[in-house]
This record gives C-alpha cells, sequence and structure tokens, in this order.
C-alpha cells in the first residue's frame, strides 16, 4: 500500500464487536507488529496487556469514560 492510500483509508474505529474472537496467531502478528512502530522520539516504553475477562474489560470501559476503543 502506498502512503496516499494508507492516508486516505485510515480510520478510527469506535464501535468494536465484543463478541469478536482473536486467534492467538493474529495476536502475536499484530503485537509483533505494534512492538516495532515508530514512536514519538524513538521512545518504545509501551506496554501490551491482553484482557480476556469480560468483567475486567468493562471495568476498564468504565474507568475510560465509556470509550468503546479503551
Amino acid at each position: 500500500m502506498n502512503v496516499d492510500t494508507a492516508l486516505q483509508n485510515c480510520r478510527a474505529v469506535k464501535q468494536l464487536d465484543p463478541t469478536h474472537k482473536m486467534t492467538a496467531k493474529t495476536r502475536e502478528k499484530l503485537l509483533s507488529t505494534a512492538l516495532v512502530s515508530p514512536a514519538v522520539g524513538y521512545l518504545k516504553n509501551w506496554l501490551f496487556v491482553a484482557v480476556n475477562d469480560p468483567e475486567q474489560r468493562r471495568r476498564i470501559r468504565e474507568e475510560s469514560w465509556d470509550q468503546p476503543q479503551a
């Protein structure tokens, strides 16, 4: 994909399917790609946490001002 296409198709997803199940292979690919993504100032001090418990996910969303992408 070229830069123009990527920029024109970039979207912020706000409505997610809470029943979607990601495979372990897809999750591994997603996390390994995220780890090599560029960051501001080339600082990469992030932490990824996989939350599978529906109650914990609900509480995280509640603490994030009910943002569906949280």
